[in-house]
């Protein structure tokens, strides 16, 4: 295929994975917050309208240019979550055209490049992210965008793209912390060059720049917040103070990460499965220690998955209702579609133990492969895979950052093996058609308990009174909340959810019923989960049904 072709397929997939936010209601219609943005939103908003950048207590992400980049959307598109969506749409837009040049860098065909590159954003993890203001998204792309630079400077040499590569570190730092590692992963492959204390002045420069001037500004001038000290630093060193239950955990999380990981990037596995045997026998696949260790993490993951059950295992993003964080009381009774089958998870989890073994594979022969682009994306993962284990909570959406490794493996075993990409693309279609609508699901629910919260105005309860999900409560009394809190208590002796205990809720927002509480109303809403749509009920906690006395007829 020609170099025409390769530039059209490179820009195919970003305007699919915008096409698809666009369909998803990304674009309008949607102008609320979804599960922790509204904490990025609400400074977003004040740096836009009163140039103060101040951070939320509850945000724990460095999120400076974050901010910076979701004001700039508002100012040229409209305030509102609307255009905040789109500026992290645009960066999952890019982040697809930068997988899908780094694919090609590694040798995969470009229809093949471009498959991988469709896996990144079409699956449900990527999708959510995709069409929220959260910083996973977001840090994705400075995160490729600084490798990407760094590929090129090790393919062509010359300062510029290395001087580039640091300044997309720099930009990552100050979106998250993380970013910090993509300097210090990419040094090794700088100590064996001529000159390379020029080459690591070029590369760590504008990275310590970053790091110095936003932890003056961050602990000088703008002040800690709770989540700093709570967050980032009480709770990972409580969680490191107990190595039993750390090395513990650091396993079941390091089987989860593949396990979910085989899960939502089925499409490359599926491209490699057929040749997967291959790996052994043709394509110089690492000695027989290398084999049994495949094996045992074949093994160790079987078992794994026996133990926990069918999927999902991690929480926050994908769970037996559906996909989004799930906010609202009274899931059994919600319309979640095939999310509630229990054989669609018996089914996704033996799916997805055989598509962690071909990634697993995969990634065994890109880690031996000795090319110094890999054994920089190699570096990048381990280090940001570290912190992730160090932290005190670990999320599904916390594997984003991995899924690179894995389709860049696929990309460089593609060219030692047979790459179906008649099964890469119909799994594909079918991840695509499962995150569009749970999705759309996920923003249909979330919508109507906006709307069932402005019914509730004419029952007599105001916003402050109804608990409608952390996010609509966050939204409009964390703020309030927190200010009153820290005026009397310091930041450590503040508890994650004492704002919500500052004031008394009269009503709630459920999927379901209670026969304890009258319903105030109740709203129908459309989902492509169910055919008869689903229903939200307001409950007035402060008017119980009283309950019959004993011995009445």
């Amino acid at each position: 295929m020609g170099k025409h072709w390769e530039k059209i397929l490179s820009f195919a997939v970003p305007a699919a994975f915008l096409f698809f936010f666009t369909l998803n209601g990304g674009a309008s219609g949607f102008a609320f917050p979804l599960n922790d943005d509204w904490a990025y939103a609400i400074a977003a908003e004040r740096l836009l309208k009163d140039g103060v950048l101040r951070l939320s207590d509850w945000a724990s992400a460095t999120q400076v240019l974050h901010l910076a980049g979701g004001a700039l959307s508002g100012l040229l598109f409209g305030e509102g979550f609307q255009s905040l969506r789109l500026y992290t749409a645009l960066c999952a837009c890019g982040s697809a055209w930068l997988m899908f040049r780094i694919c090609a860098g590694l040798g995969a065909a470009p229809g093949v490049a471009a498959l991988l590159s469709a896996a990144l954003v079409f699956n449900p993890l990527s999708a959510l992210l995709g069409n929220s203001f959260m910083t996973d998204m977001t840090y994705l792309f400075w995160m490729l965008l600084s490798f990407r630079l760094f590929s090129l400077f090790l393919e062509k040499g010359g300062e510029g793209p290395l001087l580039a590569a640091g300044a997309a570190a720099a930009c990552a730092y100050l979106t998250r912390q993380l970013g910090i590692f993509l300097p210090l992963a990419f040094t090794p492959l700088l100590l064996t060059r001529p000159d390379k204390g020029r080459k690591l002045a070029l590369l760590w420069a504008l990275p310590l720049a970053a790091f110095t001037g936003y932890q003056v500004w961050f602990n000088f001038f703008h002040g800690p917040t709770w989540a700093s000290v709570n967050y980032v630093s009480g709770a990972t060193l409580g969680h490191l103070s107990r190595p039993v239950n750390f090395l513990t955990e650091s396993l079941s999380r390091l089987l989860a990460l593949l396990l979910e990981t085989g899960f939502f990037l089925l499409p490359a596995a599926a491209g490699l499965a057929a040749a997967f045997p291959s790996f052994f026998s043709r394509n110089r696949f690492p000695n027989r220690i290398s084999k049994s260790a495949l094996v045992f993490a074949v093994l160790a993951l079987g078992i794994f998955a026996w133990m926990e059950g069918p999927l999902p295992v991690l929480e926050n993003s994908l769970h037996a209702g559906g996909i989004g964080t799930l906010t609202l009381p009274g899931q059994p009774d919600k319309a979640s579609g095939v999310f509630a089958s229990g054989w669609f998870w018996k089914s996704a989890t033996l799916l997805s133990l055989a598509g962690a073994a071909v990634l697993a594979g995969a990634s065994a022969l890109a880690f031996r492969s000795g090319e110094p682009v890999l054994k920089a994306l190699a570096w990048t993962s381990l280090l940001q895979l570290a912190a992730s284990l160090a932290g005190a909570k670990f999320f599904d959406r916390y594997l984003l950052v991995f899924f690179p490794w894995f389709l860049a493996s696929a990309a460089y075993a593609s060219r030692h093996a047979r790459f179906s990409r008649a099964a890469a693309a119909a799994l594909l279609l079918a991840a695509a058609g499962l995150s569009w609508s749970g999705v759309r699901d996920y923003l249909s629910w979330n919508k109507a308990k906006w709307d069932i919260a402005q019914a509730a105005s004419a029952a007599g309860y105001a916003p402050r009174e109804i608990a409608n999900g952390f996010d609509f409560n966050a939204w409009h009394s964390y703020e309030e909340n927190m200010a009153s809190l820290k005026s009397f208590k310091p930041l450590r002796a503040i508890g994650e959810w004492d704002w919500q205990m500052a004031g008394g809720y009269r009503a709630m927002v459920s999927f379901a019923p209670n026969p304890a509480y009258a319903i105030a109303a109740a709203l129908k809403y459309d989902t492509p989960l169910s055919r008869e749509g689903g229903t939200l009920y307001l409950l007035a906690l402060d008017r119980p049904v009283p309950r019959p006395s004993r011995g009445a007829p």
